[in-house]
């Protein structure tokens, strides 16, 4: 029984084995989560509880002549691939999470959905600038570059939050659309007046020197 062990183990030690312990735990949640049984309905319910905590409330923040502070959160350790930092399409999860605070904020929630209208992403940009590693807190900025009748236009920026590093950026441009249709549509209005109020908001921000860069320019 040792020796199996001990093969078993392969030299490692004993906190790499609670890690991976761990790891396969969360992997098996995962995969209960996407049928909503066991474990999985109490990682869902969780992780709806956190989304709705993250993206109202205090957690939104509004300073005149400052970019939006929309999410806070923590790098789980699920987030996390074999290079021990936080996966590259999970950043991507990050600003969209973001950004659905933002549409939130704004109106664009499920009772908007359920009309036939919603944004949808046409275009993304997202630059690596550091790492984050599991448990890391993170926090992201939203500054609007353009809104008209049917284009919003957003810069993220994501910081890590026991130094305030900037560590990734996002650009993005959304368009509204009539889901019934499947065309392009004007938004409602009060949500376009709530966009442009937040964009007023932001007229005397510098534009990021991230902003337009084309893949592999050389940064500013």
């Amino acid at each position: 029984m040792v020796e199996g062990t001990q093969a078993q183990a392969a030299g490692r030690s004993i906190r790499e084995l609670e890690r991976l312990r761990d790891d396969y735990l969360v992997a098996i949640q995962q995969v209960l989560r996407q049928y909503n049984i066991g474990a999985g309905a109490t990682l869902r319910a969780l992780e709806e509880r956190l989304y709705e905590d993250a993206t109202t409330g205090d957690a939104v923040q509004i300073e005149p002549g400052k970019p939006l502070r929309l999410l806070d959160t923590v790098v789980r350790p699920e987030w996390v691939d074999y290079n021990r930092h936080m996966s590259d399409f999970r950043y991507g999860q990050v600003f969209g999470e973001a950004m659905d605070a933002l549409f939130r904020r704004v109106g664009v929630d499920e009772a908007y959905r359920n009309t036939g209208r919603m944004y949808y992403s046409v275009e993304n940009h997202v630059t690596h600038l550091g790492e984050a590693k599991s448990g890391e807190p993170l926090y992201v900025t939203t500054q609007l570059l353009a809104v008209d009748d049917k284009r919003v236009h957003v810069f993220h920026r994501m910081h890590r939050g026991r130094d305030d590093r900037q560590i990734a950026t996002a650009e993005q441009m959304y368009l509204h659309v009539d889901t019934g249709a499947a065309k392009a549509a004007p938004a409602d209005a009060a949500v376009r007046a709530r966009l442009e109020s937040i964009r007023g908001g932001h007229s005397g921000l510098p534009l990021p020197p991230e902003a337009g860069r084309a893949v592999g320019q050389a940064r500013r």
